[in-house]
């Protein structure tokens, strides 16, 4: 589920580089006689404000409406257990097969400070203590592929083993180096890890590994979510034997979506080597037989759904519907409290998610009880995550029956809510796209305005998948916007294109940024933040350094929540730092350079300027609170 999957974060930040003579490359050498075994302890304390995501849900599709109420619910996870490594053969000259097995494991969770039984932590424990988990490393000791043996999909305990295997990761230089970076897999995305050697104490070296930045997101919610790390792991390479000896620090990520935090985790971890035992030729050989029987079920460590075929995704439905059946499901859905949370719903939606996938059939079925139901209730939230991750015509169907039997019954908010639903899909059809047109037209702004934006979303999610459907609605919209006669049109004109993100409205967007109407140049502005091209930037720049009114100025700043900073906007934003009025907006700024140090190594000289000479000791106190995580 993509809400659960915000956060599942190991991150990590650098100290400066230390020169040390260059020792003998850092190869891992396994032996495959031999079982290595580990203590490995894992805190962690997260938290997800679903009050948040449910307003980004809203403000994709229509500004006015009302957010759905929710709120922060926070887990806090403790692991620990003994961690067996048996490297099972040598795939290749590059390629080591290894096995993780966990003995002796004590786990918790508590989720809002409400801990697990005695026997719930005992059984849950047991999850992990039944699963292995297959690893194939390259010769750096780099995770390409994962198989799981003994844990179904939707498992919580496979979730957290898959964080936890991403944790451990520790990949060596491909040559002698001190300084070395790599691009790893973990389940929130892809990232880039630099990693340093700090000291020599004896035949171990010390080592310091962070994340810099992420180059690929997994399942994530909003496009525009990005992951901010803080934090180091101190790793001690032991260089005799060829192995890592230990793994320990305190790593934090934040969950940002459009300027809000989403979410946070801040893990404790701690991996310490114990010792080797012989791995008997027979224990060896069952493991690889009980490898054979997963072959066909590799995974990397992130959490990318969209890879799978349309097979393995039928493949993976069924393990995860098992027995069930919609008459089942029916009755656990009846079953479960009108006001429940996620965690009481997750495994639920799951099911119904395949349910939905595997017999199109059921979605008519579903249409009646969604129409009793509000869609706050948990039952509702349950089968339309269900319809909306699909997506396939007959879900799309029953969304738009939906939408537009709240919109007879003159229950605005209800319809702008479904009209929100359609905007998430995937893959809108024509028929979901003339829905939207026809609504879009409508005289009443409050029926009309969350279509307009909703087909500006669609519109965007088609340009890679349908160009001409794209370039249909980008059309529309820029005609629509030319004839708009009152600044209020012009203003919801403006937004559906920046939906859009389309180039071809490129000049008539910018037309707009020097407008006299302030409303008018902050709706300009934001249309810009999808188009990555050098007049879009300089606009932007332009407006963030020049305009006069303070909200075009920040939300000019805000479109790098979806771009990439480049150099001319580094220097565009310490221009800005000196001369920038409001406080709260220079210390956004400076947070969003200290996101970019590791490309623009002149950040670290504009920050220790904010933290001397900036006039208000808040911005100066927090800019140096960064420098110190240097």
């Amino acid at each position: 589920m993509r809400q659960l999957r915000l956060i599942c974060w190991t991150l990590i930040t650098a100290l400066g580089s230390i020169s040390f003579p260059l020792a003998q490359t850092l190869n891992y050498r396994w032996d495959i006689n031999k079982l290595y075994q580990y203590q490995v302890e894992v805190q962690s304390d997260q938290w997800i404000d679903f009050s948040k995501i449910a307003e980004l849900m809203k403000e994709e599709t229509d500004a006015q409406a009302t957010a759905p109420t929710g709120g922060r619910q926070r887990y806090e996870f403790a692991f620990k257990a003994t961690l067996e490594v048996a490297p099972l053969n040598q795939m290749s000259a590059n390629r080591w097969l290894l096995t993780y097995r966990w003995r002796k494991v004590s786990a918790n969770l508590k989720i809002d400070n409400q801990p697990l039984s005695t026997e719930e932590s005992k059984q849950f424990a047991r999850l992990f203590e039944q699963t292995i988990v297959f690893v194939e490393t390259d010769r750096r000791g780099k995770i390409e592929r994962v198989w799981f043996k003994g844990a179904d999909s939707n498992a919580p305990s496979r979730a957290i083993l898959r964080a936890i295997v991403a944790r451990m990761q520790v990949v060596m230089p491909a040559q002698s180096q001190n300084r070395w970076e790599s691009e790893e897999d973990s389940p929130e995305g892809t990232y880039l890890a630099v990693y340093e050697r700090t000291a020599l104490e004896g035949k171990n070296w010390i080592l310091r590994k962070r994340r810099v930045s992420y180059t690929v997101l997994g399942d994530t919610l909003f496009p525009s979510s990005e992951f901010r790390p803080q934090g180091q792991l101190r790793i001690v390479w032991d260089s005799s034997r060829g192995i890592v000896h230990s793994v320990e620090g305190q790593i934090t990520t934040t969950n940002v979506a459009k300027g809000r935090t989403l979410g946070e985790d801040v893990s404790r971890v701690k991996v310490q080597y114990l010792g080797i035992r012989p791995l008997p030729a027979s224990e060896r050989q069952a493991l690889l037989a009980s490898h054979r029987s997963v072959a066909q079920s590799a995974e990397r460590l992130r959490e990318d759904s969209s890879k799978l075929s349309e097979s393995e995704k039928r493949a993976l439905d069924r393990q995860v519907l098992g027995k069930e059946n919609y008459e089942s499901l029916m009755r656990q859905l009846k079953r479960l409290p009108a006001d429940a949370g996620f965690d009481e719903a997750s495994g639920l939606m799951n099911r119904w998610l395949a349910l939905v996938r595997l017999e199109p059939s059921v979605c008519k079925r579903l249409e009646p009880y969604l129409r009793s139901l509000s869609w706050r209730s948990a039952q509702a939230q349950v089968l339309l995550f269900a319809l909306r991750e699909v997506g396939h015509p007959p879900a799309q169907a029953v969304l738009r029956n939906l939408a537009e039997a709240h919109f007879k019954k003159g229950d605005q908010e209800s319809y702008a809510y479904y009209v929100s639903l359609l905007a998430f899909l995937e893959l809108p059809d024509v028929q979901t796209e003339q829905y939207l047109l026809e609504k879009a037209r409508h005289q009443s702004r409050e029926i009309a305005y969350p279509a307009r934006l909703a087909l500006g979303s669609i519109g965007n999610t088609l340009k890679k998948k349908n160009a001409e459907r794209a370039t249909r609605i980008v059309d529309w919209a820029i005609s629509n916007l030319n004839r708009a006669g009152t600044n209020d049109e012009k203003e919801i004109w403006l937004y559906v294109l920046g939906n859009l993100g389309h180039e071809k409205a490129l000049s008539v967007i910018l037309s707009f940024v020097k407008h006299s109407e302030a409303s008018i140049r902050r709706a300009a502005v934001s249309a810009l933040r999808f188009i990555e091209k050098e007049e879009a930037e300089r606009a932007l720049l332009s407006a963030m350094e020049q305009d006069e009114e303070r909200m075009v100025r920040v939300e000019a700043f805000s479109a790098y929540n979806y771009r990439p900073v480049t150099a001319r906007a580094v220097q565009t934003f310490e221009k800005v730092l000196q001369k920038e009025p409001d406080k709260t907006f220079r210390q956004e700024i400076v947070d969003k350079l200290w996101e970019v140090r590791e490309r623009f190594p002149q950040v670290v000289s504009i920050v220790k300027k904010v933290s001397l000479s900036d006039p208000e000791e808040e911005v100066r106190m927090y800019a140096k609170g960064l420098l110190a995580q240097r």
